[in-house]
């Protein structure tokens, strides 16, 4: 269950997006924290700095590169272990959902059932995820993806605007894969992949 009062990690577009998501859930904002945070505000919204953050608060990290996402978990852990991530939950789903810590899963997505989503993921709009999926850790979905039932994905992937991943798929850890690309068959950890069927362009 999502608190009252919410702090955002980030400041950028994403941030700001989140921030709406939480409001027209009845959601208070109380900051945006980043690493230059220098007290200015956004839409009345104070702006402070990460290592700033008060003890006994709720967080969501509104940030979409995986690696600087992993690095601003750490961070705040080591100066603040009282903190809690939660998830802003904005689209419904038609069957069992387990969900990790601080996932945003944002409005018009489709999930089904019996998917499993880590921590510290973002499932940005209108993105459709069949049945038996399993999303790991620290990965971005960018806006319109498609992954197709039985697919894994690892560890700290971003998946660019408008891919598509077809069933059984497997997916390693911190791969790349490109707007618009069809992945038809498994990507091993480390690759970047893109085009039609996609393929290796490291």
């Amino acid at each position: 269950m999502i608190s009252r009062n919410v702090g955002i990690i980030g400041a950028g577009r994403m941030a700001a997006e989140t921030a709406n998501y939480l409001k027209a859930q009845g959601v208070q904002v109380s900051f945006f924290a980043d690493e230059y945070g220098k007290g200015q505000e956004k839409d009345n919204i104070p702006h402070i700095d990460i290592l700033r953050i008060p003890r006994d608060i709720d967080l969501i990290i509104a940030v979409g590169d995986p690696s600087l996402k992993k690095k601003l978990v750490a961070l705040v852990r080591k100066n603040n272990n009282k903190v809690r991530f939660i998830s802003c939950i904005c689209s419904e789903a038609s069957g069992k959902i387990y969900l990790g810590d601080d996932v945003t899963i944002a409005p018009g997505c489709n999930l089904t059932t019996d998917i499993k989503v880590g921590s510290h993921v973002i499932i940005n709009i209108g993105c459709n995820i069949s049945h038996d999926v399993e999303i790991e850790d620290f990965t971005y979905v960018s806006p319109g993806v498609n992954i197709a039932g039985y697919s894994k994905i690892g560890k700290g992937v971003m998946i660019g605007v408008g891919a598509t991943v077809i069933d059984r798929v497997k997916i390693g850890d911190n791969v790349i894969i490109g707007a618009g690309a069809v992945v038809i068959k498994d990507v091993p950890s480390g690759d970047t992949v893109a085009g039609v069927p996609a393929r290796s362009i490291k």
